[in-house]
């Protein structure tokens, strides 16, 4: 299975994902949960025997635009799939779990049902979509 360390622009979409499913909830600093989800992006790199160097992180907000919605969501399934890569969840499970949870809401508001799109023209927004 192929891994790599995601891009600061997924993790930066990741981070605004969980910022907006979590409405009135104290998020922590945004750069300081981008810096957790890079280290769980380079441990689960790691726990395969890879070496990776990771720059400081610092969150800038997504631009908006009209696919910003669904570019999340993709980013936040390349995301999760690095993380777990090694077919284990990672050690920062709370965090892993609050991630997959948003990723099911998503997916339902974009209408995705795990298996398939409700519409093609979803489906085509999506794959258009960079991945991490």
């Amino acid at each position: 299975m192929s891994a790599f360390m995601v891009s600061a622009e997924c993790v930066n979409r990741v981070v605004f994902a969980m910022r907006a499913a979590m409405p009135g909830q104290p998020i922590a600093d945004p750069d300081m949960l981008g810096m957790m989800l890079v280290e769980m992006n380079r441990r689960a790199l790691m726990e395969r025997g890879d070496v990776v160097e990771v720059a400081p992180f610092r969150y800038v907000e997504p631009a908006a635009g009209p696919f910003l919605l669904m570019q999340t969501y993709k980013s936040l399934c390349c995301f999760l799939y690095q993380c777990s890569s090694n077919g284990t969840m990672p050690s920062d499970h709370w965090l892993y779990l609050a991630l997959v949870g948003i990723r099911g809401q998503m997916a339902k508001a974009l209408g995705h049902d795990g298996e398939r799109w409700k519409r093609d023209d979803l489906k085509i927004i999506y794959d258009d979509c960079e991945w991490g």
